[in-house]
């Protein structure tokens, strides 16, 4: 059973899955609600679903975001900090402003997202359409790092890497 989750008379509408409710109570969905529109006067149901869905990408579940000012303090974050062309590689590093660090986020992405995946996407123009790249993610204790197979070798193509949903 998945709670129902509204802001004024509206529902949200985001087909949040059984695995980021699993466990949440109806206590708990209010409890989430009332701490989000209480900090943000002129919430709406849209920018709360927007936000659920970023956090279920990222691995959390619906009672985790319950506690405390964790919805409050939820800020994603995902920054490139090295980027080698010539090897079609990035390290990069993920924050979501409850996990402890960087690397602690990386791994509940990892390891407790069913639903996302990590993908650099290539594009001819900044802003152009994208295209999703074979990608290759690897942790080590200094640093997180994607290597990727351009699909069109070249001095004028622009990435970015990003969380997708693997739906």
């Amino acid at each position: 059973m998945v709670p129902l989750l509204r802001v004024g008379e509206e529902y949200a509408a985001e087909p949040f899955s059984a695995t980021f409710a699993h466990g949440a109570t109806l206590d708990e969905a209010a409890v989430l609600v009332t701490a989000y529109t209480n900090a943000n006067a002129n919430a709406t149901v849209a920018e709360l679903s927007a936000l659920l869905a970023q956090a279920e990408l990222l691995g959390f579940r619906l009672d985790e975001l319950a506690q405390g000012n964790a919805i409050l303090d939820f800020a994603p974050a995902l920054r490139v900090t090295a980027f080698y062309p010539g090897a079609a590689t990035l390290h990069f590093e993920l924050e979501n402003g409850i996990d402890d660090s960087p690397m602690l986020a990386l791994d509940r992405l990892l390891n407790a997202s069913p639903t996302a995946r990590l993908t650099v996407l290539q594009m001819a123009t900044p802003g152009g359409p994208p295209t999703p790249l074979n990608t290759t993610v690897q942790i080590t204790p200094d640093h997180a790092t994607v290597t990727f197979t351009p699909e069109t070798p070249g001095n004028s193509s622009f990435f970015r890497l990003s969380i997708l949903s693997a739906e």
